[in-house]
């Protein structure tokens, strides 16, 4: 039987009643145009602004989506580059809805929690890469963190007769429904009130890799940043890590982040940043994992963004 089954999260529904579907369209129309953007930059020439095309995209009625995260300038190699800009922006709009809700993600700690989790993580310069880390469980594989949601771990949620990724997912969603027989264990059905793109996700067990999970703290930054000296056990307890380092989202949002920090990848909603930065500082907290200086200051300037 479940343990803890009663204090299964309920997450505020997000405006909007988006599919992960039309999220996944939306990243990869956005990863398209950078793509393009890139491609262009030898040719020389800036043109605009990403917040300048976010403007254009709002005069069209439909607010901004990921526009203004970022202050990069796009080159154009001629003039008639940029209204190509303005094009791929307004469709990524007007596949997204760029509408996004206003207040923090539930869960967002204040800035002065956010603040204080910054003057006690340990950061370092970079992030080494020691080599050596391999995640696959398969014949001739490490498997450095064992099984992928193994249930075989000290922890909420350990030994309990379900998988750690069921007992995410009944956590996280609402309005959640089990597999008949399964004594409350296998998820099949659920809503998912995302922090990372401020969208509601319909999850059905049929269309399962719709609504992966995440870890915060990916594995492959913890192994490079100090796991690779842990004891196995205290790695698989890390990986199953359901009340700190765990967080259902949608596929697209999960394959942009990869094994990104802070300083690489913030989620896509502006209102999910501090929620994203309080639960990653507390994750290197509390397993002290340091964070390097580049995601120290894309936290901080987080922070002052995080209600009072």
């Amino acid at each position: 039987m479940r343990v803890g089954k009663r204090q299964q999260v309920s997450t505020a529904p997000v405006p909007g009643p988006y599919s992960a579907r039309a999220v996944g369209a939306a990243v990869a129309a956005w990863s398209a145009l950078w793509r393009w953007a890139a491609r262009r930059r030898r040719a020389g020439g800036v043109r605009q602004r990403i917040s300048g095309a976010g403007e254009l995209c709002a005069d069209h009625g439909v607010g901004t989506l990921l526009l203004r995260t970022r202050r990069t300038r796009f080159p154009c190699a001629r003039r008639g580059a940029t209204p190509v800009v303005g094009v791929l922006l307004a469709a990524l709009c007007l596949v997204s809805g760029c509408a996004q809700p206003t207040t923090p993600a539930p869960g967002s700690p204040p800035r002065a929690e956010v603040e204080r989790l910054l003057a006690t993580v340990r950061v370092v310069q970079t992030r080494p890469h020691p080599g050596g880390y391999e995640r696959g469980c398969r014949d001739g594989e490490s498997c450095v963190f064992g099984p992928a949601w193994s249930d075989d771990y000290e922890g909420t949620g350990g030994h309990d007769g379900c998988d750690t990724r069921n007992n995410v997912l009944a956590r996280q969603l609402t309005g959640v429904a089990y597999r008949p027989g399964t004594r409350d264990c296998v998820v099949v059905a659920g809503t998912l009130a995302d922090p990372y793109t401020g969208t509601r996700v319909t999850f059905s067990k049929s269309d399962a890799k719709d609504v992966p999970i995440d870890h915060v703290y990916p594995l492959a930054a913890a192994w490079d940043m100090g796991a690779a000296a842990w004891p196995l056990e205290r790695r698989v307890g890390f990986a199953n890590d359901i009340d700190y380092n765990l967080q259902a989202t949608t596929r697209a949002a999960n394959q942009a982040k990869g094994d990104s920090t802070p300083g690489e990848w913030l989620p896509p909603s502006r209102p999910g940043h501090c929620f994203y930065a309080g639960k990653y500082l507390t994750v290197a907290i509390r397993y002290d994992l340091p964070i390097t200086a580049a995601d120290h200051a894309a936290l901080r300037s987080i922070a002052v963004t995080c209600p009072t």
